[in-house]
């Protein structure tokens, strides 16, 4: 074990498991983390601010209550492909919409793959940072570093796993903003520079 697994090994106060990942448990969560867990609110303001212009749209063409609305988005952009300009406009055409603004359905449409492509980023970051797997022939837990566990790897997750990992990192989170505690330290912290006799020059 490394010397930076070593330390952030010792913020470490057990193992969550998760189908056939074994997650530590620090309660808090770490500086990468932190940093994608930021990114993502930021990108769901602006999802929240798409859906309500689209909403409005469609409301104001059909005078249906946003209820119903909300229910009508749903229906649609399951069945729209969000990188194909013609399924945009057919999925407007056979719901009726003939009217609303294809580029705000396309915008609100992009904040979801964006959404999607952060929440699957963000388990990445838990998997490779924090996790361990189920080895299928030994029945042992393998360290998922970035040599062992790619990107790929986790964008073929079922997507129920998905959330179950990404619900788990929100409740890390919620543990250390309850104790008040800063994010742990992910990387390995330089080496302290030496003075000309050899002797290191960190402080205490």
């Amino acid at each position: 074990m490394t010397f930076s697994s070593r330390l952030l090994a010792s913020f470490r106060t057990g193992h969550k498991i998760i189908g056939k990942f074994r997650l530590a448990l620090y309660g808090k969560i770490l500086q990468g983390e932190a940093e994608l867990l930021e990114q993502h609110d930021r990108e769901r303001c602006v999802s929240v601010g798409a859906f309500y212009q689209l909403a409005d749209g469609i409301a104001r063409e059909t005078g249906m209550p946003l209820e119903e609305v909300d229910k009508l988005i749903q229906n649609m952009t399951a069945a729209v492909d969000p990188g194909n300009p013609d399924s945009v406009k057919g999925a407007l055409q056979s719901f009726g919409l003939l009217s609303t603004d294809q580029g705000r359905l396309h915008n609100f449409l992009a904040s979801q793959t964006l959404l999607g492509d952060q929440k699957k980023a963000q388990v990445h970051r838990v998997l490779i940072g924090r996790g361990e797997g189920m080895d299928p022939e030994s029945l042992e837990w393998v360290k998922l570093g970035p040599d062992v566990w790619g990107e790929e790897d986790t964008a073929q997750l079922p997507t129920d796993l998905i959330n179950e990992i990404q619900q788990f990192l929100l409740e890390e989170k919620a543990a250390m903003l309850a104790a008040g505690k800063p994010p742990a330290p992910a990387k390995k912290p330089r080496r302290a520079p030496k003075s000309s006799a050899g002797a290191s020059t960190a402080t205490a």
